[in-house]
């Protein structure tokens, strides 16, 4: 019977991570670039597990097994981006939080909860980096694809838009770290797009010139190499062969009507 409820705690465990995850990007999806509108206010405190939370220290650790074992570099860099953004999204409901715990009259609390803030806005920078690092190396690789590239920019560019939320809520003492955080992550950000542009023109540039320098493809070498006519303007010597024996057969069949009639 222990054993059975081992067996059920750790499945339970397991789906902390995915179902946080979950939450997290099926709303902060919906902000974009060009509308800084947060739909990411429709997350609450009970859907996602936060700091503080019993389950919370489970589900970091989950996280890092995830990672640990994603050998792919474009697949790390997705889970790398997708929990960046997760910690953003913690980030913006503890700041939300503090606010909660500032208006009951708790100072302190608020100030623990906003120094949370400040953590968490850290680790989202350290999953940010990595995954721009692991996007990166995948294209180096070959590994990474056109769609590989949009998801991570998608969820790194959703990141930055929920830390702007996170700014404009915390207090006026607390802003200035936060925007220097944030300031280095759309810098960040900006440089990394750059590079990836280069990357991606450059795998282009590779793929048009192997083909161009690629020739005629293997078969067409071959008919060129055996069929009449070809690149040299010769004939192919089986084709000579049997010309050869063709005319043989006609010379001597004219000797032989030849010496039936006397004529040399």
């Amino acid at each position: 019977m222990k054993n059975l409820f081992v067996v059920f705690a750790v499945l339970a465990l397991l789906a902390v991570p995915a179902m946080a995850e979950d939450n997290a990007t099926g709303n902060v999806s919906e902000a974009n670039d060009s509308n800084a509108t947060l739909a990411d206010t429709n997350v609450t405190e009970e859907e996602v597990t936060l700091p503080g939370e019993f389950l919370y220290g489970f589900q970091r650790f989950f996280e890092n097994v995830d990672k640990f074992f994603t050998l792919d570099k474009a697949e790390k860099a997705k889970k790398h981006a997708r929990y960046g953004k997760l910690r953003a999204v913690e980030a913006h409901l503890m700041t939300k939080k503090a606010q909660k715990l500032a208006a009951q009259g708790d100072p302190g609390a608020a100030n623990e909860t906003l120094e949370t803030v400040q953590e968490l806005m850290e680790d989202q920078a350290e999953e940010t980096e990595a995954a721009r690092e692991n996007l990166e190396e995948a294209l180096d690789e070959g590994s990474a694809d056109e769609e590989d590239v949009q998801e991570v920019e998608g969820q790194l560019r959703n990141s930055i838009v929920v830390l702007q939320r996170v700014y404009e809520k915390v207090p006026e003492p607390a802003k200035e770290g936060i925007a220097r955080a944030l300031n280095n992550s759309i810098s960040n950000q900006e440089r990394h797009e750059e590079r990836m542009e280069e990357k991606v023109q450059e795998r282009l540039n590779q793929t048009l010139g192997n083909i161009t320098r690629g020739g005629p493809p293997p078969f067409v070498q071959a008919q060129n190499q055996t069929g009449p006519g070809n690149s040299q303007g010769k004939v192919p010597e089986t084709v000579n062969a049997t010309e050869a024996t063709e005319q043989g057969k006609a010379h001597g069949k004219g000797n032989s009507e030849g010496n039936e009639t006397g004529e040399d």
